[in-house]
């Protein structure tokens, strides 16, 4: 069933569905028309303002607690297509980021790198562990990766490895 007024002109039935306005929900992914083309993971409107967790306009993804555009800019507001979606979803990925929407929040993803990559990762060296250098996808240094034991920098790993010496300190035999 759909709301629609139904009036008769010249003897012919005419049915005219009744537009709903759509009004977005917390976490619902849509697709914004203002000054500029936005789809966005909606997150509510406060003040006039409407707020995003993850905004990509045009082909920026902006992320962060400012607002997207004043209500009133919007011309037009819309679930967003699946390609839509998956331009967003894709652009988070890309940035390192994932949306868990049973939380409703962005997770900032383990950074990981690309395939025969260097990457610093613990090291063993019957004292104590210390950063080295590692190279993804060749031979033990896979499993430091699995394990999520691989840094971007020599300084995380440093860190790592300190709550690791810490760790082990602490026992005491």
């Amino acid at each position: 069933m759909v709301d629609a007024t139904i009036e008769m002109a010249n003897g012919v039935m005419i049915v005219t569905p009744k537009e709903v306005k759509f009004e977005p929900k917390d976490g619902d992914v849509v697709y914004l028309r203002s000054r500029f083309k936005h789809i966005l993971i909606y997150k509510g409107t406060a003040n006039g303002y409407l707020y995003s967790f993850a905004d990509l306009i045009e082909s920026r993804l902006d992320i962060d607690d400012n607002p997207v555009c004043y209500e009133c800019e919007i011309t037009k507001i819309r679930p967003s297509t699946e390609e839509e979606k998956k331009l967003l979803f894709d652009k988070l990925k890309e940035e390192g980021w994932e949306w868990d929407a049973e939380k409703k929040e962005l997770v900032k993803l383990k950074w990981k790198p690309k395939e025969g990559g260097a990457f610093c990762r613990p090291y063993y060296n019957r004292i104590m562990f210390a950063p080295t250098k590692g190279m993804f996808n060749t031979g033990r240094d896979k499993s430091f990766l699995d394990k999520g034991w691989c840094f971007k920098t020599e300084e995380e790993c440093q860190a790592f490895c300190d709550r690791l010496n810490d760790a082990i300190n602490s026992v005491k035999p």
